[in-house]
């Protein structure tokens, strides 16, 4: 979902509320309103590979830990130019999962970088 707005300049960061809430969600805007505002998107697709599941404090909670694979994608600017650092193109991440007692939908309500994979 976050790779998919951050590619295209003209949606709806809204659609976001349909997976995150919290401090992921406010993250992943803050991100996405960044490249917005320097007239940079992505390019490409990122890939995800589940490294650990561990239960939360009960059944509507997860902790995952992921690896990111950014490797297929790319920063541009507005002329297509690649504006991409240097870091690395392997994370490691630390999600929260909730799930919603009103409605049964999961969200993730944190999500951190925490190194390389």
């Amino acid at each position: 979902m976050t790779t998919h707005i951050a590619s295209d300049p003209k949606s709806d960061m809204d659609q976001l509320q349909t997976v995150a809430r919290a401090s992921a969600l406010r993250q992943w805007q803050y991100d996405i309103s960044q490249f917005r505002a320097q007239k940079q998107h992505l390019t490409g697709m990122s890939t995800l590979a589940l490294v650990k599941a561990t239960p939360g404090s009960d059944a509507r909670e997860w902790k995952l830990r992921y690896c990111l694979d950014v490797s297929g994608t790319d920063l541009v600017d507005a002329t297509g130019k690649s504006v991409r650092g240097k870091g690395p193109k392997r994370v490691t991440s630390d999600m929260d999962v909730v799930q919603d007692g009103a409605d049964g939908s999961w969200y993730v309500t944190e999500d951190k970088v925490t190194g390389t994979c």
